[in-house]
C-alpha cells in the first residue's frame, strides 16, 4: 500500500513530524510532497494525508487557496494532521471540510504540540518549548499505529469508517476575526538592515505569497503579507525586523531537542 502525505510547513516543525509518520508507519511506503510544488498525481496511493501547522486558530490562507485548487477525487481515503504551538484552534477541522469538499473521505486525525514559531504569542505566553512531551509523542506514534492498521485494512479491501473532524464552537467567531490585515498589522512593517543582510535570498524563497522580492537587498509588499513571519524566522542573519520584532524569538527551523525527539533512530 503506498501512502501520500501533502504537506505545508514554514519552520519544519511539521515536515519533521511527517519524516516521523513516513518512519515509523508499518504496512505503508509513504512518498512526501510540500504544497509549494503544486498537486501530485494520486492514482497510484491507496490513502492521503494532509499536513499543515495551525495558523490564525485555522489554517493558513496559503493551504486555504492550495485546497481550494485541488483535482476533485472520489472516495480516496484522507487523514489530517496538524501541529500547533499555543493552540490548534479549528485547524483540523478547516483542514478536514477543505478536503471532503474535493472528495476524500476523512479516517483519522491527530495534532500534535510543538514549539511556538510566532514572536507575538512568544511574547505575549512563553515559546512551549518543552513540547512535544514525552507523552504527546507518545500519543502521536499512537496515531502512526493507527495510521498502520487503517493502510492494513485497505490492503485486504475491508471498509475503513469515515470520522467528523470537529472543533469547539469559540473558534468560529475567532478564526472569522482573523485576516490578512490583522495578522500584517500583528507584524508590522518589515525593514533590512542592510550591514547584516547577505542578500542569500532565504526571504523571497520562504514567502509562500510573493509578498517579497530581491533587488539591492529585498523589499517587502506589505498590501500581500500575511504576517505570517516566515521571512523574518527564516533569516540566518537576523536582518529582517520590524518595529516591534528585532532579533526576538526567531525561529529558523525545528529545536534540536524537538529533532531528538521526532527523529526516527
Amino acid at each position: 500500500m503506498k501512502g501520500a502525505i501533502i504537506y505545508f510547513s514554514n519552520t519544519g516543525n511539521t515536515k519533521l513530524a511527517c519524516e516521523r509518520i513516513k518512519g515509523k508507519i508499518r504496512n505503508a511506503e509513504i512518498d512526501l510532497f510540500n504544497m509549494r510544488d503544486g498537486y501530485p498525481e494520486l492514482s497510484d496511493y491507496g490513502f492521503v494525508g494532509f499536513a499543515t501547522y495551525a495558523s490564525e486558530f485555522k489554517v493558513a490562507r496559503f493551504v486555504a487557496d492550495y485546497m481550494d485548487g485541488f483535482p476533485e477525487v472520489h472516495g480516496k481515503p484522507a487523514f489530517i494532521f496538524t501541529t500547533y504551538g499555543r493552540d490548534n484552534g479549528s485547524s483540523g477541522m478547516v483542514l478536514a471540510r477543505l478536503a471532503k469538499r474535493k472528495g476524500f473521505r476523512i479516517v483519522a486525525e491527530h495534532a500534535l504540540n510543538t514549539p511556538e514559531n510566532y514572536p507575538p504569542v512568544i511574547r505575549m505566553e512563553h515559546g512551549h518549548v518543552e513540547n512535544p512531551t514525552d507523552a504527546q509523542v507518545a500519543a502521536f506514534d499512537a496515531f502512526i499505529d493507527e495510521l498502520s492498521g487503517i493502510s492494513s485494512k485497505l490492503s485486504n479491501g475491508e471498509e475503513v469508517s469515515e470520522i467528523k473532524v470537529t472543533s469547539r464552537l469559540r473558534y468560529a467567531f475567532i478564526r472569522i476575526l482573523t485576516s490578512r490585515w490583522l495578522m500584517q498589522k500583528l507584524m508590522g512593517n518589515k525593514n533590512v538592515d542592510t550591514d547584516l543582510c547577505v542578500k542569500c535570498g532565504k526571504c523571497v524563497r520562504a514567502c509562500p505569497y510573493g509578498a517579497v522580492s530581491m533587488k539591492e537587498y529585498p523589499e517587502f509588499v506589505e498590501a500581500k503579507c500575511h504576517g505570517c513571519f516566515a521571512c523574518y524566522n527564516n533569516c540566518p542573519r537576523k536582518a529582517i525586523f520590524t518595529k516591534k520584532y528585532n532579533k526576538f524569538a526567531n525561529y529558523p527551523g525545528p529545536l534540536p531537542a524537538v529533532v531528538e525527539k521526532l527523529t526516527v533512530h
